[in-house]
């Protein structure tokens, strides 16, 4: 996952805004709101701005509001991102290293920040609207657009069907798109702990600031 897969929304009643806007925010706080925990697989691809393929990578996903996100890629390539107690993992097999930063630090993790913490804090890094899709199968969806400019992507699209996360697209400032796709998507559901640990090989190399933080805690 590129963080920017993970995203947030604007100040309910924030001055200049429309009330479409408004009540968007709200709801999708809300439907974010009642996820506790979800897990799901996803196939995730990524194009240019002519629509050629970039990459396809496919894995799997767990969240747990208290205890943390997993994003795992098995194919084409072997990495996990756990993001936990404030802080981002990101352990990269085939490198033998071990990645470690603040997740508030980084600039396209609001949406990860939303999604476990779902509060109008996080919500107002985003300009939020409904969004018009043509695709009648698709119960609702939101389109984000970030207010600060040193966010890595210029919108991001998130759909839903009866209250679950089903599919999330991205733009960045490229005009590339990220398309993810979430398959046999489970919302509130028990998590075991230990999704959100990870097993670090000796010998891998860890760069980033490690104090108080255990990967495997």
């Amino acid at each position: 996952m590129k963080l920017n897969v993970a995203l947030a929304v604007f100040f309910v009643g924030w001055p200049g805004h429309s009330l479409e806007h408004n009540t968007a925010s709200t709801e999708l706080m809300d439907l974010l709101g009642n996820l506790s925990t979800y897990r799901a697989e996803f196939e995730q691809v990524t194009r240019d701005f002519g629509g050629d393929l970039i990459e396809t990578q496919v894995g799997r996903v767990v969240f747990s509001r208290i205890a943390g996100l997993r994003w795992q890629i098995d194919e084409p390539f072997s990495q996990v991102m756990v993001a936990k107690r404030g802080g981002l993992y990101i352990l990269d097999l085939d490198l033998e290293q071990l990645t470690v930063a603040n997740l508030s630090d980084l600039p396209d993790s609001a949406f990860a920040l939303l999604l476990m913490d779902a509060s109008v804090e996080s919500i107002a890094r985003f300009n939020v609207q409904y969004l018009k899709s043509a695709d009648k199968g698709l119960d609702v969806g939101y389109v984000l657009q970030p207010t600060g400019e040193e966010s890595v992507f210029q919108e991001l699209r998130v759909y839903f069907l009866e209250g679950v996360m089903i599919r999330i697209e991205v733009v960045d400032h490229f005009d590339q798109q990220t398309d993810v796709l979430f398959r046999n998507p489970k919302a509130n559901q028990v998590v075991e702990l230990s999704e959100f640990e990870i097993v670090v090989p000796e010998g891998t190399d860890v760069i980033g600031d490690v104090t108080d933080r255990d990967p495997a805690g």
